[in-house]
């Protein structure tokens, strides 16, 4: 059954994407690789205006959040390896040593449906390898505008409440973006 605001095509893409992506998490790890997440923390300010423009149900970003934590740890993704960005998301980014596979979100649009942009390492500073790389992760992994799994999964009951109190109907979505 597809979300909300999503066709079943797009539904099936994201499923491929999964198991590609499953794929690909593996086949890293067993070359050796260090994997790190960087992901949306899911906090209603921004997910319930998310959640409005993309047609979603109030509290399916949250549900989304929680089952890309229970992946990445069954794949045996350390919890110091998965923070949390507490800004809105702006782009989805895979960095290697000589590419970086970059998506950046339109303002209105599931992040599924963009184009993305391939930029190779000519090892040159101001390149756009080197400024994606320093200004989406090397300067923002341990930034204070995130945070650990740790610190996501204590502040997690108060978001959970939030959403289902959005599905409620019981807090409107300037009542939840306080949150």
């Amino acid at each position: 059954q597809p979300k909300p605001g999503a066709s079943m095509e797009s539904q099936g893409r994201r499923q491929a994407l999964g198991v590609a992506l499953e794929d690909i998490i593996k086949r890293a790890q067993e070359s050796g690789c260090t994997l790190r997440f960087l992901l949306a923390y899911p906090s209603q300010g921004i997910i319930g205006l998310r959640e409005e423009y993309e047609g979603r149900a109030p509290g399916s970003i949250i549900r989304d959040t929680e089952k890309s934590i229970g992946i990445l740890t069954s794949f045996g993704i350390p919890s110091d390896d998965i923070r949390f960005y507490k800004q809105a998301p702006h782009m989805f980014m895979v960095i290697l040593p000589n590419y970086i596979l970059a998506q950046p979100y339109t303002l209105l649009g599931s992040g599924y449906e963009q184009p993305c942009s391939l930029y190779e390492n000519i090892s040159k500073p101001g390149s756009p390898y080197d400024e994606y790389r320093k200004n989406n992760y090397e300067n923002i992994w341990d930034n204070p505008i995130t945070i650990s799994l740790t610190e996501y999964k204590l502040r997690a009951e108060k978001i959970f409440v939030s959403a289902e109190q959005a599905v409620a109907g019981k807090m409107g979505l300037k009542e939840r973006a306080r949150l």
